[in-house]
């Protein structure tokens, strides 16, 4: 048997997956790992598919870019949100998820050794996905000193002649910080100045708590370059659908297409039309767990900085708390994932270590799940710390 591709020994399995699965072992565990807002998505959306299916309207292929009539939808709201006119039929794709529209994107973009400059922590599988299309993935730290705010200066300190592109979240996950348009500015007019694509994964705009949401959209002159990202599986709370979309210049959009259609011929024809469904929600059922969500963010924020365990800011957006661990001389390599194994295995309660998003020493919990869950989670770390023996890097802590 003949080896498989050596680029398999660079690429693991999202660190987030692995937590789930060890996760799914155990028995009566509360997960505050993966980002799945345990909330069933507006009626509407259910109805709209239902009825779809039942007509026989949605079993087959659309066409390789999505349905056009979705296509108008998203390109309504990108100019409704940005002031900058995408036009439907060239400039935007329907995708199987944010994650396939950026893995399409990078295997576009990237030839062999390839710099992608990645603004860090950084959701856990861009660092895979760069690698699975032959490229290398530069980490700058947004610094937990700076409150993981951009520092220009270490972000032109890493482009380099073979940097070819530069992906962020914005808002960023795990640390909800939402960049100010003076940030995205700065970000957007180094890409200029080099010539580098920038790949903004927008999948959290719709969960800012502080500020407003600029879209890298605002700057239109950076639109031949500019890749911008969105999924509908947080907003709407469908992640088991898998759609969402990107929109760029009708030449890149041509580009990535080839792969798009060559790696899943289409977006789930049932998920295009939960998507188009999503878009036609008025404000109230589109933010349906806005209300539950910000009385989670106050409940864990207080909860966790009453323990000595942890030091926690406000999330600006998203729905995930990033918490510091204590004390800071104890953040050794491989600290955050064995607190992480700890409160898994004796308060059965799942989170994911920071270093899987490139930051020691911190953990993420998500507090997108019903209020009885979250405090019966919170209570059972509570106990568990006020109780027992920390694993040996955290015992100063206690």
């Amino acid at each position: 048997m003949k080896p498989i591709s050596s680029r398999m020994s660079t690429i693991s399995l999202s660190p987030i997956k692995d937590i789930e699965r060890t996760a799914r072992k155990l028995t009566n565990v509360i997960s505050l790992a993966q980002g799945i807002p345990a909330f069933p998505p507006p009626t509407q959306i259910t109805q709209t598919v239902i009825q779809h299916l039942s007509q026989h309207q949605a079993h087959t292929y659309t066409v390789p870019e999505g349905r056009l009539s979705l296509r108008k939808k998203i390109a309504q709201d990108i100019l409704k949100r940005s002031q900058t006119h995408y036009n439907p039929e060239t400039e935007i794709l329907i995708t199987g998820g944010a994650m396939a529209a950026i893995q399409a994107t990078l295997l576009t973009l990237l030839n062999p050794g390839d710099e992608v400059v990645v603004l860090t922590p950084a959701y856990a599988s861009y660092f895979g996905q760069i690698r699975s299309a032959g490229g290398v993935p530069i980490c700058v730290s947004m610094r937990p000193e700076n409150q993981f705010r951009l520092c220009l200066e270490d972000l032109k300190q890493a482009i380099r002649p073979k940097t070819k592109a530069i992906l962020f979240a914005n808002p960023n996950n795990p640390t909800g910080v939402n960049l100010q348009k003076q940030e995205l500015q700065q970000i957007l007019e180094l890409a200029l100045q080099h010539n580098l694509y920038v790949i903004a994964d927008e999948v959290y705009r719709d969960f800012v708590w502080q500020g407003q949401h600029t879209p890298a959209a605002s700057f239109p002159e950076l639109k031949p370059q500019l890749i911008s990202v969105f999924g509908f599986s947080k907003t709407y709370a469908i992640t088991g659908y898998r759609v969402g979309y990107l929109a760029t210049s009708a030449s890149l959009a041509n580009q990535i297409l080839k792969v798009h259609d060559n790696m899943m011929t289409c977006a789930p024809h049932p998920a295009q039309i939960a998507a188009e469904a999503a878009l036609e929600l008025n404000e109230k059922e589109k933010y349906f767990m806005h209300p539950t969500l910000l009385q989670n963010r106050t409940k864990i924020h207080q909860t966790l900085n009453q323990l000595p365990h942890f030091q926690c800011h406000l999330p600006h957006a998203g729905y995930y708390l990033f918490a510091k661990l204590l004390p800071p001389s104890q953040h050794q390599p491989g600290s955050s994932t064995q607190f992480s194994q700890f409160l898994l295995q004796h308060a059965q309660v799942a989170t994911v270590p920071g270093n899987a998003f490139g930051q020691e020493g911190y953990l993420r919990l998500s507090f997108a799940l019903p209020p009885q869950q979250l405090e019966t989670a919170l209570k059972r770390i509570q106990k568990l710390l006020q109780s027992q023996s920390l694993p040996p890097t955290h015992t100063q802590a206690a």
